[in-house]
């Protein structure tokens, strides 16, 4: 036959302090200092997933960014291209090309470098 042990009844009342037990245990090796707890797989595939998915979402947003950029690049040079061959173009009434707008062109290309 087993034996069971019965436990002791806890003594009411009384200037006895009942302590909460305490629910963090942390690990101590032979040398009495505390281990770090490693995180299991999980966790450590979820910290993985995570850091792929803030990367892909950074790349994502350069990548946006670039783009708008360079458009933004590309229609200020078609507008400033369609202003200056609308001044080239321009005739007098013989249908002469107006010197005045290609000096005005040529003056801005000028200004422009400096």
């Amino acid at each position: 036959m087993a034996k069971v042990k019965k436990s002791k009844p806890a003594k009411s009342g009384g200037s006895a302090s009942v302590e909460a037990p305490s629910t963090t245990v942390k690990p101590v090796d032979s040398e009495g200092k505390v281990k770090k707890s490693r995180p299991n797989n999980f966790q450590r595939a979820k910290a993985i997933f995570d850091k792929i998915q803030k990367e892909r979402q950074e790349a994502k947003e350069k990548k946006q960014q670039d783009r708008e950029k360079r458009e933004k690049a590309m229609d200020q040079y078609n507008k400033n291209k369609q202003k200056m061959n609308k001044a080239l173009k321009k005739k007098n009434r013989k249908g002469q090309p107006n010197l005045g707008a290609q000096v005005a062109v040529i003056l801005e290309k000028l200004q422009g470098k400096k």
